[in-house]
């Protein structure tokens, strides 16, 4: 029953994330994907880790030794997959598919160490997400506290820079950025 519980929780702090989201009316700049992009990308991830997990957030705590084994190992899972993929590939597959990647500050593929630690504090932050998502929607760069805290970035890619066509205010960052790249 706790468990039933526990997964309309988490199914409300994705709603009221989404709510955040469409409410904001912030739109994604020539630069940098909005809160939507950002949203969307995270969200079949969010999903199958509440699914897999519903226990996620227990009050009181579940010390089940089997199910935080399956906790442990399930956010380990997703920690390394993000980390891998965003060193490797600069995003996961959803991340990818709507265009955005992830640099570092020169616009240059993040070290799997950063990756890593960007991944965890994904992971940590996860129950703050309205909180967060509100914060980066304020950020004229987009970043999310994650973001900020390991000095990361979610830019559009390449071929979706060359699509926005920027105007002049953009034109020294994209130009570092696409040196970056090359």
């Amino acid at each position: 029953m706790i468990q039933l519980f526990i997964f309309a929780l988490g199914l409300g702090l994705l709603g009221l994330s989404f709510l955040v989201v469409l409410n904001s009316l912030e739109q994604s700049n020539l630069l940098y994907p909005g809160s939507n992009v950002r949203f969307l990308a995270t969200l079949p991830a969010a999903l199958l880790l509440l699914i897999l997990c519903p226990w996620f957030i227990t009050i009181p705590p579940n010390v089940d030794i089997i199910d935080s084994a399956k906790l442990g190992l399930t956010l380990t899972i997703f920690v390394l997959y993000g980390a891998a993929f965003e060193s490797w590939f600069r995003g996961g597959m959803a991340k990818r598919a709507m265009s955005a990647v992830v640099v570092d500050k020169n616009g240059k593929n993040i070290s799997f160490k950063r990756a890593l630690l960007r991944n965890i504090f994904k992971a940590l932050l996860l129950p703050l997400a309205p909180i967060c998502l509100y914060l980066m929607i304020k950020d004229y760069r987009r970043q999310a506290l994650h973001d900020k805290l390991t000095g990361t970035f979610v830019m559009w890619s390449p071929e979706a820079l060359n699509r926005n066509k920027p105007d002049d205010g953009y034109q020294v960052e994209i130009k570092k950025f696409k040196k970056a790249i090359k």
